[in-house]
Parts: structure tokens; C-alpha cells; sequence
């Protein structure tokens, strides 16, 4: 899901590190880098061990101080092998309804996320 936000100086290196406060709660790996355009900046979280989930979260923040986008995107990591073996040797049934349960986490995760950012964006500091 994408959300623009407008008419609020927000400074993008204090944004970046409440993000990175949100994910950790999460017990999520992370990399984070500056956007090619220099216009934002990308965080990267996988592997978290308490919703033990292979789906990486990618969040994009990008435009201007005053006008920009949040982006919340999944990205499934697949392992190669370890999924077709998985899913011969437990069964189809299981491997669905594994992933079904991580897609509502991660749906939950997304509604606490944009929950999460409204809060921090009403305490902005000012720039």
C-alpha cells in the first residue's frame, strides 16, 4: 500500500530511525540505504523470528520533506529447494495453510505499521 504526505516538514533521517524502532519490535533484520535519485530512502526487513515469516517488507519513503510517499510492499524470498521439498514431503494442505496464516500476520503487521506512522507524524518536530 502506498500513502502520500503532504504539508508536513518531516525530516528523513528521523523518520528513517522510527521505522527502524517499529521493525525492531518485530525482532526484523534490516538494511537500509539512500534512494539512486537521492530523493528518499529504502529499508529492506526480513527474517523475523517472531513472525517467523520468509517475506521481505520492503518500505520506500521518497519525494521532498514537505511531499513524499510511504510504500509498504512484501516481496516473497523464496529457498530455492527447500520449498519443493517442503511441500512434497508435508503436503500441499499444510504449506497453504502455513501461508495463508503468514498473509494475515503480515496484513496485521501493515495495519499496525500505518497505525504506528500516523502517531509518530502527529509528533513530528518541527524543521
Amino acid at each position: 500500500m502506498k500513502r502520500r504526505i503532504m504539508n508536513l516538514e518531516i525530516n528523513f533521517s528521523w523518520l528513517a530511525d522510527r521505522i527502524i524502532d517499529f521493525l525492531k519490535t518485530y525482532d526484523f533484520e534490516m538494511v537500509m540505504g539512500e534512494l539512486s535519485n537521492g530523493n528518499g530512502f529504502q529499508i529492506i526487513a526480513y527474517g523475523s523470528r517472531i513472525l517467523r515469516t520468509r517475506e521481505c517488507i520492503e518500505i520506500t519513503v521518497e519525494g521532498t520533506v514537505s511531499d513524499f510517499t510511504v510504500d509498504f510492499n512484501f516481496k516473497e524470498r523464496t529457498d530455492g529447494l527447500k520449498s519443493i521439498f517442503m511441500l512434497t514431503m508435508i503436503g500441499f494442505g499444510y504449506s497453504l495453510l502455513q501461508k495463508l496464516k503468514t498473509e494475515e500476520d503480515l496484513l496485521k503487521l501493515e495495519e499496525e505499521f500505518w497505525k504506528y506512522l500516523d502517531r509518530i507524524l502527529a509528533q513530528t518536530p518541527i524543521l
